[in-house]
């Protein structure tokens, strides 16, 4: 029955992946999620640590909320906004053995969920991910750099202000020299 089936799309070094599972919402577990990723890239769940964090969608909330348990995915596939949409699910992928052992064969073989990977069906109960490598440090370090980059511009901007400045105290130096000497060639 296709009302039953979840879709789960997710992001991964740039390229778009979905899975397919066919059951309801409230039986998909942290513990089915985390695998039909290592599966789709072909990492060992055991030499693997994904980190699920979703941005809730409550009124000026910026911070993360940690997925951690069957209960905290549930919160998350249950919250849609007017529209049916859910807030984007970030999979931080935190263990250093993270290239794929293997790439899966997809010709007739099904998932330890259930999944036949041939059946590509999109339901109506789409879930979405987004797995990138130390996303956090990364944000981080652009962040750090964008920084120094100010910093090294508005250092550049002060020298250049300063320059400006000097020059017109000279000239005006020069030219309050230039209107003494006048004034004293005339009144002598």
């Amino acid at each position: 029955m296709m009302g039953d089936d979840v879709s789960l799309h997710f992001k991964c070094k740039g390229i778009l992946y979905s899975l397919l599972v066919k059951t309801s919402t409230n039986e998909i577990t942290l513990l089915m999620v985390k695998a039909l990723i290592c599966k789709k890239f072909g990492w060992d769940e055991k030499m693997v640590e994904l980190k699920l964090r979703y941005i809730p969608l409550i009124v000026r909330c910026d911070e993360y909320t940690t997925v951690a348990s069957d209960d905290d995915l549930r919160c998350y596939l249950s919250s849609v906004d007017p529209q049916g949409c859910r807030c984007m699910l970030h999979v931080e992928v935190t263990a250093s053995s993270t290239q794929p052992t293997a790439q899966v064969s997809r010709a007739e073989k099904e998932s330890s969920v259930g999944v036949n990977y041939n059946d590509d069906e999109i339901g109506g109960n789409a879930v979405a991910l987004y797995v990138g490598n130390n996303v956090e440090a990364e944000q981080e370090e652009e962040a750090e750099q964008e920084e120094e980059e100010k910093k090294k511009r508005m250092q550049s901007m002060k020298r250049k202000e300063k320059k400006k400045l000097r020059r017109w105290m000279r000239m005006m130096l020069q030219a309050n020299i230039g209107t003494t000497n006048m004034m004293n060639h005339l009144l002598y």
